[in-house]
């Protein structure tokens, strides 16, 4: 999860009009972010080996290792527009000059170019001094939580923004475990992230907000919230955490005009509504059988049997739900297609918002995210060799699985191409993913 950064230079003599990327360098391993360039490029002057080119930085890319070992930066191929000048003396101009400009005195040829393959050597993380609840985050980070009230009445909501900034993958900065009291409701989170290139990391910030309702009256405590990562430039692990929280909760409204009504209320004198000792009669009245015995009836027995066969049947969906909820990788399980539509959503409306881009990192984070609550993998280790191998044990054939590597890699070169993201083209991958996903979902919950 360390950064590499990687850029590309084109070198020329003495210049080139046009350039077009044949293939971009292949990063099997890496998660691999984008950091812009300017368009056109500017050219600057360098020297390789003693002789001055023209040179203009035309891609670059911060890289985070996903596995360790040995993994390779593959070329990138383009072809470019070579110019050659006649005997006139003409200044250089830029990268992009007209093609027809000035035809009797220049012509050109086509080149095919490609960038050597670099091979990077991945140390894994130091297993001493790892924290029990490290989640593969590297960087620097500081971790904050806010409620946005500290009083409530019962059955009111109310709103806890966790924000986590610093540098590092920001994408990969897992969801925080957030502890509440049992009387308190946690839904899961909105999420929004902010990320921009600085030198060669990422910083920026990951905010997770989520709503309470808690259901008792009483003062509640919010344990704190902690973040473990590693620290690459002191080669440490740490750990950052938030303050314990308090939760004033009154008791809802209309609550204390009924108070007196129940046990423990205010008290009443008693009313004498008769003397104190009624007469008995000394003799006996006529009296009549009212009916067979209580026992006797059906309704006397489903008075007491129906409450138990409920209470019965609530115990046991009760220990259920416990041993359910105790469950972590089936309840990852359950939330992975609910998770992967909120994710198509969130790319469709970025689609519909014209952040093209944004679209495309959204569905390739959620459908990295379904596959790992499906396979229990952490979604920075599902590189494509992984999700095949993950996908394959799970008895999916082989069309499956090279659809969902197909979908990754066609969100990577639509965000990572120099001609950027094509919006159409988005909006179809979307309904193909959201046609996997569903396929898959059924298909694995059917083989479980």
């Amino acid at each position: 999860q360390q950064p590499l950064q990687v850029t590309y230079t084109l070198y020329f003599l003495p210049t080139v009009r046009n350039y077009d990327v044949q293939r971009l360098s292949s990063t099997d391993g890496f998660w691999t972010e984008k950091i812009p360039t300017p368009d056109p490029p500017p050219i600057v002057s360098r020297s390789v080996g003693g002789k001055v080119y023209n040179a203009a930085v035309i891609h670059r890319l911060l890289l985070f290792p996903t596995r360790t070992g040995e993994l390779t930066i593959g070329p990138m191929e383009l072809t470019c527009e070579a110019v050659r000048r006649g005997n006139r003396r003409r200044s250089p101009r830029g990268l992009f000059d007209s093609f027809f400009e000035d035809p009797f005195f220049t012509s050109t040829r086509t080149v095919e170019v490609a960038s050597d393959p670099v091979t990077v050597k991945v140390k894994p993380l130091p297993a001493e001094g790892r924290p029990a609840d490290f989640g593969n985050t590297v960087g620097k980070y500081e971790i904050t939580a806010k409620l946005d009230r500290d009083t409530v009445e019962t059955n009111e909501s109310v709103s806890l923004t966790v924000r986590i900034r610093g540098s590092g993958n920001i994408g990969f900065i897992p969801e925080p475990k957030v502890v509440v009291p049992p009387d308190i409701e946690r839904y899961d989170p909105q999420v929004e992230m902010q990320k921009q290139p600085v030198g060669s990391t990422l910083q920026g910030r990951k905010v997770f907000t989520y709503l309470l309702i808690p259901r008792r009256a009483g003062l509640q405590r919010i344990a704190p919230i902690r973040l473990s990562y590693f620290d690459p430039e002191n080669g440490r692990y740490r750990t950052v955490q938030t303050p314990p929280l308090n939760l004033v909760v009154l008791p809802a409204s209309g609550w204390a005009a009924a108070e007196s009504d129940l046990p423990g209320g205010s008290p009443r004198e008693v009313e004498n509504v008769g003397s104190d000792i009624r007469w008995i009669h000394d003799s006996a009245r006529s009296l009549r059988r009212v009916g067979a015995p209580p026992y006797l009836r059906w309704t006397y027995w489903a008075a007491y049997l129906v409450p138990l066969g409920i209470a019965g049947l609530g115990l046991g969906l009760r220990r259920r739900q416990r041993r359910l909820a105790g469950d972590e990788s089936a309840r990852r399980r359950r939330r992975a297609a609910r998770r992967a539509r909120a994710a198509l959503k969130q790319a469709r409306d970025s689609l519909a918002a014209g952040k093209v881009e944004e679209g495309y990192t959204a569905l390739a984070r959620g459908l990295l995210n379904y596959l790992s609550d499906r396979t229990g993998v952490p979604a920075v280790e599902l590189d494509p060799a992984r999700i095949r191998d993950e996908l394959a044990g799970r008895g999916l054939e082989e069309a499956a699985r090279e659809g969902c590597t197909g979908i990754l890699a066609t969100c990577n070169r639509a965000r990572f191409t120099p001609e950027g993201a094509d919006g159409a083209a988005l909006g179809s991958l979307i309904e193909r993913a959201d046609r996997w996903i569903r396929e898959t979902d059924r298909r694995l919950a059917g083989g479980r």
